[in-house]
């Protein structure tokens, strides 16, 4: 059997997180006192953490084959560690999976967090990740920290994608109509806001070097694979598919990058390297990817929490 945690990231984000692998019998929160989060194993424990340290306990039911679980709500993103021997899965109610990679607690919400989630952004030293839905609205895990959101400002469209800046010290949000919005120390370096589209945004990736108004920048990709560029950031390549282009992930040097597909089919330009693609993932999309730490490898992962690991990635297990 395969050890991994479950863990639901309540905070100030709401009880609509709460749900899936069955819910534990706690005693009731007490009046006035805030809760901070809920932990949840699969080897048959939960905790309540709550504010002043007090901490309620319960036997957790266990849902699924061999204690593993089952997805109750789809996946929306995979992380991996900074050794790349672990990642996390994270799911649409905000559900994080931990696989040999240690638990990141949620330490902070906006207040007006609805959800569902959509997806998740690395910290660049991989210790944290960010939350965040299509009003903008973050939640922050391990060390990512909160910069703002457009959680109270006016948006045009959806937010469909999030990077952080190489320092981690700020991140970069983006709309399906290509505008961008600019947090702590991350700048703008240009959109495609107001611009005519043949396909809607479906994300952005950080140049992985520098953050100044001569160095720095980013890309986004359209849903059907077309790259622009701004800032210090080069096209290498873009793509015209009929399938829809879920992730892009840059090499190290930024010289590069990875272009993955709901079919599973990964598109290399630059200097990044071809490890292979998920030619049949069971007819369960592809809805996101991660890098291995040296490039020479990479995870993709489908809607129902099934890994696929291509090159010196390691598996280390799935949702189901």
């Amino acid at each position: 059997m395969i050890k991994h945690t479950v863990r639901r990231a309540l905070s100030m984000c709401g009880a609509h997180l709460l749900g899936g692998f069955g819910r534990p019998a706690m005693s009731p929160i007490p009046p006035g006192v805030a809760l901070l989060g809920e932990e949840r194993s699969v080897s048959g424990r939960a905790r309540r953490i709550l504010a002043g340290s007090l901490v309620l306990t319960a036997t957790l039911v266990v849902i699924g084959p061999s204690g593993a679980g089952a997805v109750t709500a789809p996946i929306v993103g995979i992380e991996s560690t900074a050794s790349g021997t672990g990642y996390w899965l994270v799911n649409s109610t905000g559900g994080e999976y931990s696989f040999a990679a240690p638990y990141l607690a949620p330490t902070y919400c906006d207040p007006s967090f609805t959800g569902p989630v959509l997806g998740i952004a690395s910290t660049p030293d991989h210790l944290g990740f960010w939350e965040y839905d299509a009003n903008g609205q973050l939640a922050c895990f391990g060390d990512a920290g909160f910069f703002g959101d457009t959680g109270s400002l006016h948006i045009n469209s959806p937010v469909v994608g999030m990077a952080a800046t190489p320092d981690g010290q700020g991140y970069e949000l983006v709309e399906a109509d290509g505008g961008d919005f600019s947090f702590g120390d991350g700048r703008f370096y240009g959109s495609e806001g107001g611009q005519p589209l043949p396909r809607p945004i479906a994300g952005i990736a950080e140049y992985p070097i520098g953050q100044s108004a001569t160095t720095g920048g980013y890309w986004m990709f359209s849903t059907g694979g077309h790259v622009y560029p701004f800032g210090s950031a080069v096209r290498y390549g873009t793509m015209n598919s009929r399938h829809q282009v879920v992730d892009l992930a840059s090499t190290g040097d930024g010289l590069g990058y990875w272009v993955t597909e709901s079919d599973g089919h990964v598109s290399h330009f630059g200097d990044a390297a071809g490890h292979g693609s998920t030619s049949a993932p069971g007819g369960d999309p592809i809805v996101a990817m991660a890098v291995s730490p040296d490039g020479g490898g990479y995870w993709e992962v489908d809607a129902t929490g099934i890994v696929y690991p291509h090159g010196d990635a390691v598996f280390h297990g799935s949702v189901p």
